[in-house]
């Protein structure tokens, strides 16, 4: 399980030396600096530690190069950080009163926040509780857990009960759960079994639910009603309607369309959909739909990259090796591009597996 985020911690590491007169240290702009986005396959896997940055700010206060001194264990994280900060402004350095180029170094902290034994022992046995009384939405919660093996032992059995009872009594979250537990029986998407629970669910307006109808209309050939689904699906906020449709949608001739396709793809993006944020990054590197920016095209694809698209990769390797949006660091384009050519599949880890 995937425990609560706690608040990254950012150390600027000024006083290596004892300053002189007239002598300072470039200092970091905390109010225009983003956090680093934490890769997902690094979350997952409850990644943490801290990692030592050197940075070379010039007398603009921009980074002019940066290191890794000192690594988390993990090279993502490392490299997260990195780029992150290297996107941040600096107050520069100064000698005599002027602005200068000088090294600082940095700390990240990547930290979770560890679940409380207790306090999760006691919301698990009121959850069951709550579902032993006929609470459909506990006992559909209490399905996830057992499932999940999340404070209890994992037992696909008892989550099945538990979500069959959830969706008999109607609740629409529960029936679109049935129709993946049929599908999983089945062992094939889509099958009669668990369309009828989706359509059960998508009538009571289940994104999830409508994005599966969707996808059955489509492969029938009724693109009209398909079409309709998907954007009922995606104006309800199911992240891969929006992805799918946004990037149908900024092909189209029409400019309403296009500028529709690229929100769907913002709100896909900011619930960390990596084909999105690739599709996003596109756009800014091309120029299509809005205007070019290879700033932000390199800080969607690197986010992307973090998360193992290897389209990503690619990408910000052409980037990095061009100085295009970012530091010009050829090094860092043969890294990203060995990453590429290393991955498992390219269509696995472009669709962000």
């Amino acid at each position: 399980m995937i425990r609560a985020l706690a608040p990254f911690l950012l150390i600027a590491v000024q006083a290596l030396q004892p300053a002189v007169a007239a002598t300072t240290k470039p200092v970091v702009q905390f109010e225009g600096c983003a956090l680093p986005l934490w890769p997902l396959p690094s979350l997952r896997a409850e990644h943490s530690g801290v990692v030592t940055l050197s940075y070379l700010i010039g007398a603009d206060g921009r980074v002019r190069e940066s290191r890794i001194k000192k690594s988390s264990g993990h090279a993502a994280l490392d490299l997260a950080a990195q780029e992150g900060i290297e996107r941040c402004s600096f107050t520069p350095g100064t000698e005599n009163g002027k602005p200068v180029t000088a090294w600082m170094d940095m700390q990240y902290v990547w930290t979770l926040e560890p679940d409380d034994p207790a306090v999760e022992a006691k919301k698990t046995q009121e959850m069951l509780a709550a579902a032993e009384r006929g609470d459909a939405g506990s006992q559909y919660k209490l399905a996830w857990s057992y499932f999940e093996g999340r404070n209890v032992e994992k037992d696909e059995v008892q989550g099945r009960q538990w979500m069959l009872k959830a969706a008999e009594q109607g609740l629409a979250s529960a029936q679109a759960g049935m129709g993946m537990l049929e599908e999983k029986l089945a062992g094939a998407p889509r099958t009669e079994a668990a369309m009828v629970w989706y359509r059960k669910a998508a009538e009571q307006g289940d994104a999830s639910a409508l994005f599966m109808v969707a996808t059955s209309l489509m492969e029938a050939e009724k693109i009209e009603e398909a079409m309709d689904k998907l954007d009922e699906s995606a104006d309800k906020g199911f992240p891969i309607a929006q992805e799918i449709l946004g990037g149908m949608l900024i092909d189209s001739e029409d400019e309403d369309q296009q500028l529709y396709g690229f929100t769907l793809l913002q709100k896909a993006a900011d619930q960390s959909m990596n084909g999105a944020i690739v599709k996003l990054a596109n756009c800014y590197a091309s120029g299509k739909v809005v205007a070019r920016d290879d700033g932000k095209a390199a800080k969607l694809y690197s986010q992307a990259a973090a998360n193992g698209n290897v389209e990503a990769k690619i990408a910000l390797a052409g980037f990095y090796e061009n100085g295009r949006g970012v530091n010009k660091n050829p090094e860092r384009a043969k890294r990203l591009m060995q990453e590429a050519s290393e991955a498992p599949t390219a269509s696995a880890a472009a669709a962000g597996q």
